[in-house]
């Protein structure tokens, strides 16, 4: 549950890309919810970065799924796996800003 806690929050890339950049693969979808990468565009295409709308990376909706996981027991892992990649997405922007 830590590992799909971890890692199912990027799910929510993929309607924004639906959406935004004609994204209608569910393969294709996969590959950009968890690499960034728009399928079919080169690594440095000019189109970069991408922007899409991340409900689930939204601080109330974060911090709701947290509560409700860590108010139930069998939900904790998930919650934990959930802090984890918010904590993970807080240091690459940290990390990012310090670069340039």
């Amino acid at each position: 549950m830590f590992v799909v806690g971890a890692t199912a929050i990027d799910l929510d890339h993929y309607p924004g890309a639906v959406r935004r950049y004609g994204l209608r693969n569910p393969l294709d979808g996969f590959r950009f919810a968890f690499t960034g990468r728009v399928p079919g565009w080169a690594p440095h295409d000019s189109r970069y970065p991408v922007v899409v709308q991340r409900p689930l990376h939204r601080p109330e909706i974060a911090l709701g799924l947290v509560v409700l996981g860590l108010s139930w027991r069998p939900l904790r892992p998930l919650a934990l796996g959930l802090l984890w990649h918010l904590a993970l997405d807080l240091f690459d922007i940290l990390a990012d800003r310090r670069t340039r």
